[in-house]
């Protein structure tokens, strides 16, 4: 099996048209490039590299911004494409899911809060070219939700027959990885795309933010997505460069039929020693967010009600939280769940590796609003030569998700005047 995460970063434009002279906006600078009705200026696209070298750590020279230039040019086409095609359909962002997006992120990245904002105004970064970005990442998400998820159906017949490809591997290595592929969308740019990608593997590997440049570029969501695999189940070239991988590597490109693909690891483990130690987990998981109409919109608000949830969580069989006043603005969902300890995210083993049955985590804000998680029961998982069937149909929604998503942009890509000046 071949897996491919959700973050390529979008290179493909129409061809500009011959014979046109250079233009300029009505503020009087250089127009950068044309998305139907839109011009994105060069001022656009400098701020947007400000924002990268302030937040990113990348090398701020004249080399390393003219190999990174064109990628942000096709990142920004794609988030105008994005914002229009999420409008189309209705689908709007407020302010508030905007303000929920960059605290998680900052929640993520070990920032206090406002503490973007801040570096943004020490780099004279307008905080609209960040909140812009955001907008646009939410809004397409919104837009695969609406228009993909409903449509994939994942059969136990389908998930049955990938897990017998997906054996425990006689390589007793499993990492967790996180990928940023640079496609090659025509054969005359695959120079360019090897320049680019190579530059970009150099300056994380001395010291520029991989998560950063990856949410920057791909326009795909607000967060890096990490993933446990084995090299078996990856392109071959990319099994070839992970074999003894150890935390903290970060690949130089490998090109494969996606293109040009730098990979993170997070984190490596033995098979054999999880599958030991593995327990299965009960979990109830609460999410708090603001309801869109809710005349209370402060972000503070949410973290005191969880702070009280966290105080009086109740039992783990209660479909909602008991005796938690002030819910009139808020949308509660209760989830519960199974899940083994060697498929925790790094995120949730931190969270969930102390707790004892019954106890409940501090609240914390993530892109979702203000999450919590109760464990309810841990029991021992048997070994087993099988990859968990749950698992397996995550891998294939993750798939398809990726695949139409893909196929959406191309459409619009195909269907919007495209012109790269």
């Amino acid at each position: 099996m071949r897996l491919w995460l959700v973050l390529c970063v979008p290179l493909m434009a129409a061809p500009a048209l011959a014979n046109k002279p250079a233009a300029k906006n009505e503020g009087g600078l250089a127009i950068a490039a044309v998305v139907g009705d839109e011009a994105i200026s060069s001022y656009d696209v400098d701020a947007r590299l400000r924002f990268i070298v302030a937040t990113t750590r990348l090398t701020n020279n004249p080399e390393t911004l003219a190999r990174v230039r064109p990628q942000v040019v096709r990142s920004l086409i794609d988030e105008r494409l994005q914002t229009k095609a999420a409008a189309a359909e209705n689908i709007t962002v407020s302010d508030q899911e905007v303000a929920s997006a960059i605290a998680g992120i900052e929640s993520q990245r070990g920032m206090a809060a406002g503490a973007i904002a801040q570096m943004l105004a020490q780099n004279n970064v307008p905080m609209e070219t960040f909140k812009n970005q955001i907008r646009a990442q939410l809004a397409w998400g919104k837009l695969v939700g609406k228009r993909i998820r409903p449509a994939i159906r994942i059969s136990d017949e389908e998930a049955l027959a990938r897990q017998k490809t997906m054996v425990l591997p006689k390589e007793h290595q499993e990492l967790e990885i996180a990928f940023m592929i640079l496609p090659v969308d025509r054969p005359k740019r695959e120079n360019e795309v090897r320049a680019a990608a190579a530059k970009l593997s150099s300056e994380m590997r001395a010291g520029a933010s991989f998560e950063e440049l990856s949410r920057q570029l791909s326009g795909r969501g607000t967060n890096v997505p990490s993933l446990w695999v084995r090299p078996e189940q990856l392109d071959p070239a990319l099994g070839r460069a992970l074999a003894g991988a150890s935390a903290g590597t970060i690949t130089p490109p490998i090109r494969t039929e996606a293109g040009y693909t730098i990979v993170k690891v997070y984190n490596a483990r033995s098979l054999e020693k999880t599958a030991e130690r593995a327990e299965l987990l009960s979990v109830k998981e609460i999410v708090l967010s603001l309801k869109p109409d809710a005349e209370n919109q402060e972000a503070s608000a949410l973290l005191s009600i969880a702070e009280e949830i966290a105080k009086h969580p109740g039992r783990c069989d209660e479909d909602g939280v008991a005796g938690i006043d002030n819910l009139e603005d808020v949308e509660m969902k209760v989830v519960r769940r199974e899940i083994a300890t060697n498929e925790l995210t790094q995120a949730l083993s931190s969270i969930l590796g102390n707790l004892v049955p019954g106890q409940i985590s501090s609240p914390y804000a993530t892109d979702r609003g203000i999450e919590l998680y109760m464990l309810c029961a841990r029991r021992p998982v048997e070994p087993s030569s099988m990859v968990d069937l749950g698992q397996v149909k995550n891998v294939i929604l993750a798939e398809r998700l990726e695949l139409e998503a893909q196929k959406l942009m191309r459409n619009l890509r195909r269907d919007t005047f495209i012109e790269v000046r």
